[in-house]
């Protein structure tokens, strides 16, 4: 699994345990498209396959990764 953080601007970011950006992720289990798409969702991938996790965070300089937020925050009740 490869992981990496992009900061808002679409830029990658890098790993120093300051930078706060979305975590995204490729790799063999990561899938290139959802089941029964011909073409991968252009909102769930972004170029190169990476998948964009909607988790927000940092990678600290010896790859620990910290996760401090989500993209968009969802709160369930009574389900």
């Amino acid at each position: 699994m490869e992981p990496r953080l992009v900061g808002a601007d679409g830029q990658e970011l890098p790993w120093d345990g300051q930078a706060v950006g979305e975590l995204q992720v490729r790799g063999p289990w990561v899938t290139a498209a959802y089941h029964g798409d011909e073409e991968p969702d252009g909102g769930a991938f972004s170029a190169g396959g990476w998948l964009r996790t909607g988790d927000v965070g940092r990678i600290l300089d010896d790859g620990q990764l910290v996760l401090t937020d989500r993209l968009k925050d969802v709160i369930k009740s009574e389900g």
